[in-house]
């Protein structure tokens, strides 16, 4: 089709549009229409045309990015129109600070009136720009405490890093808290926290309110919404966002909680929510500012993708999928792989690099930081594992069990062109900015279970990222994946506002009378009744939000009757724990042994019941043994014997990244307060006067003790970093990928 039809066509759909009130379908048009012009010679009459196309749609940010990307189309000299003129004007109606909006954001900051109640819930596709309409809320209302929530600590520590250099300008006015722990607040405070963290932090600081509160991908209110186990740390997620949620809505007046592709239906538990709480939705779900263009690879030879004739040499799946890549990939057009196993990421990696050295495909690179990342990872860890392999190939691997600084690098390298191929699970959905043109979907599944319409929209909107495409590219390699993308999508729900949903003890706290059933308040009022009976002090029920009553009442229960001995041994672990950081076998399975009645998370309770060879003691001793004496590398020292490298560091990783920093810390902190409290009782004394396990809480959760070691941990670094910053006394041995990172996060820690 010639550029005249198109402009035709495109004319045609927008004046249907205006008559639909629907500018979705021609924003869409618009992206393909600029994704064609871009490779055209374009005269002046075309650049008018393109500006007010773009501006007609409430996104002038389109012209910019042609512009910027493909000036070598533009004619030498332009005049200006009195259509070019209105385009600026209208360009700086959605300015704001210097920063261009598009027509959608600056509809969300318009609602924000100072002065007023301001609580909304933002349902749009992830190339919308949430995070960036948050900042600009801040800076317009000029709130004093702010708390902006994420799901992981990557998000966490990204938002972190963002206002410590490209927003410093704007606040550096406020002091910026990443750690719970951290008590010095200033007259303007931004908290950047997990659910989890924010739950701890309200633990500690009762009586702070907020005058904002952000909460990001808030459909993980909803278990059915929620990535299933194949994710890290997924299995218990909606309870610490229902909880976080509650109390945020009780500390603060103004809110906006965010997330993809929410269908919230009117007559559902979440409407429940949504009225009672006074929220506003604002419903941009088909606000889709790069277009998606679809291919569903079948059993044909030959397919022309984009213009682009791709001619399939085998019929398995991954000849395909290295097939379609290696043709469509360059250094501005990367491409995605996703996979629903991590495990199934690393077997496409290697059969990948397979087929690439049969078609005799070799990857260089003189860049000097991949380079040096490259060495480190073969020195630190194994020239053999599937990770430094797959990059010598241009191809990274993302997934929850690679360690935190790598998967950070490997999204760095692929961002920058450098990686022509990423190769990951659903952490792509995880808050990971990509860069990527093209996303080929190998699987209709996450994990075992099958993709809801909500999880495929969300990884296919990975492909093309606003800013840097008009349109991407979803190819599916023999799966219904199409399928799933248009039906219709679940209602998200909010079980606290529905009485009719099965609810635990959590629950009972967290919801309204008017939504419990006559049982679930019978069992609400039996449990405050065995409360009462003990006299359990309101410290061990309120902290530790996400465990019930009924087991912080057992574990109660069996802190009362520890025999001198048992407790001997309790006291002799803390006694080498302060000492040298490391565990008396028999004193930590004493605590196990404690705990095993309320351990909920399927890793942990086996890990609890099963025993070391030709002994007593849990694995989870062993364990934690061998990982507080060598750290990362000691542990994957014990998981290697008889297994493959690949396989133990993903179990090395699991242990340290989920069972250790989420599931281990959450039991042990309960039972280091019970413990607390029960001897303070017992010995007549103050809490603060009895010594516990925090020290190996701390040691579990961050692997660090000091504030800078701590940020750094959070952020993501190589290990060495952190034990320098760790150690007072600590020297500088580096090499020099660890010398890279230790400048570039210097501004961090100053």
């Amino acid at each position: 089709m010639d550029k005249q039809q198109r402009a035709i066509d495109i004319i045609k759909n927008y004046y249907l549009a205006e008559e639909q009130n629907d500018l979705s379908d021609m924003i869409r048009s618009v992206c393909s229409y600029f994704d064609f012009m871009k490779n055209q010679e374009l005269s002046s009459g075309d650049i008018d045309f393109l500006q007010d196309l773009s501006n007609s749609i409430g996104v002038p940010q389109y012209v910019k990015l042609l512009e910027r990307d493909f000036s070598a189309n533009y004619p030498d000299q332009r005049e200006i129109s009195l259509s070019t003129l209105a385009s600026y004007y209208n360009e700086a109606n959605l300015t704001r600070a210097g920063q261009i909006l598009h027509r959608y954001q600056k509809n969300v900051l318009d609602m924000f009136v100072s002065g007023q109640n301001n609580r909304f819930i933002l349902s749009a596709p992830t190339s919308f720009g949430k995070t960036f309409i948050v900042y600009e809320i801040i800076k317009k209302i000029r709130y004093k405490n702010v708390v902006l929530i994420f799901p992981t600590i990557s998000l966490l520590s990204e938002n972190f890093e963002k206002l410590l250099s490209g927003l410093s300008n704007t606040f550096n006015d406020y002091k910026v808290h990443t750690l719970s722990e951290d008590d010095e607040v200033a007259e303007k405070n931004i908290w950047i926290f997990t659910p989890e963290r924010f739950l701890s932090f309200t633990d500690k600081h009762e009586s702070q309110q907020f005058d904002f509160v952000f909460i990001d991908e808030i459909y993980k209110i909803d278990n059915e919404f929620i990535i299933d186990k194949e994710t890290t740390g997924e299995n218990e997620r909606d309870v610490a966002y229902r909880v976080a949620l509650s109390y945020a809505c009780k500390k603060s007046n103004d809110l906006l909680l965010a997330g993809p592709y929410m269908n919230m239906a009117n007559k559902t538990s979440f409407a429940n929510f949504v009225k009672d709480n006074n929220f506003t939705v604002i419903n941009y779900n088909n606000i889709e500012i790069v277009n998606k263009t679809i291919t569903d690879i079948k059993g044909k030879k030959e397919y022309n993708i984009d213009g682009i004739q791709i001619e399939l040499d085998e019929n398995s799946k991954y000849s395909k999928v290295c097939d379609i890549a290696v043709r469509l990939t360059n250094s501005k057009e990367n491409t995605i792989i996703y996979n629903n196993y991590k495990s199934g990421t690393e077997r496409y990696a290697k059969e990948i690099i397979s087929r690439l050295d049969q078609k005799e495909i070799h990857f260089e690179s003189d860049d000097p930081i991949y380079r040096m990342f490259v060495e480190h990872l073969e020195n630190t860890y194994s020239a053999e594992w599937i990770i430094v392999k797959a990059l010598k190939y241009g191809i990274g691997i993302h997934h929850g069990l690679v360690p935190k600084y790598i998967q950070k690098e490997i999204i760095n390298l692929f961002n920058r062109g450098i990686l022509l191929y990423l190769i990951s699970t659903t952490t792509i959905t995880e808050g990971v900015n990509t860069s990527a043109k093209n996303i080929i979907i190998t699987s209709n599944k996450k994990g075992r279970k099958n993709l809801k319409p909500f999880d495929a929209k969300n990884i296919a909107g990975r492909a093309g990222r606003f800013l840097q495409h008009f349109s991407g590219r979803v190819i599916i390699i023999d799966n219904n994946f199409e399928e799933v993308l248009t039906s219709n999508e679940d209602e998200l729900q909010h079980k606290n506002y529905d009485v009719d949903s099965k609810k635990t003890d959590v629950d009972y706290t967290i919801t309204s009378d008017k939504y419990l059933s006559k049982d679930d308040s019978e069992k609400k009022d039996k449990i405050f009744e065995e409360v009462r009976k003990r006299d359990i002090p309101r410290e061990i029920i309120e902290q530790y939000k996400t465990v019930s009553i009924s087991d912080k009442i057992i574990i109660y229960d069996r802190m009362q009757i520890l025999t001198p001995m048992q407790l001997t041994e309790i006291k002799a672990l803390i006694s080498r724990l302060n000492y040298n950081m490391q565990i008396s076998w028999n004193g930590f399975q004493e605590i196990i042994n404690i705990l095993k009645p309320i351990i909920r998370d399927a890793k942990l309770f086996e890990l609890a019941n099963a025993t070391c060879r030709d002994s007593d003691f849990s694995l989870i001793t062993a364990k934690v043994h061998f990982y507080l004496k060598g750290g990362f590398f000691g542990l994957l020292q014990y998981n290697t014997k008889g297994t493959r490298y690949d396989d133990a560091m993903r179990n090395t990783a699991d242990m340290v990244y989920n069972v250790f920093k989420y599931q281990l810390v959450k039991y042990l902190g309960v039972f280091n307060l019970i413990y607390q409290h029960v001897m303070a009782h017992k010995e007549g004394v103050s809490i603060d006067e009895v010594s516990g396990i925090t020290t190996l809480l701390q040691k579990l959760e961050y692997n660090a003790f000091r504030s800078k070691a701590l940020i750094l941990s959070d952020y993501g670094v190589p290990f060495k970093l952190v034990d320098y910053y760790d150690d007072p006394n600590g020297r500088k041995h580096f090499d020099f990928y660890e010398q890279y990172i230790d400048n570039k996060v210097s501004h961090i820690i100053q």
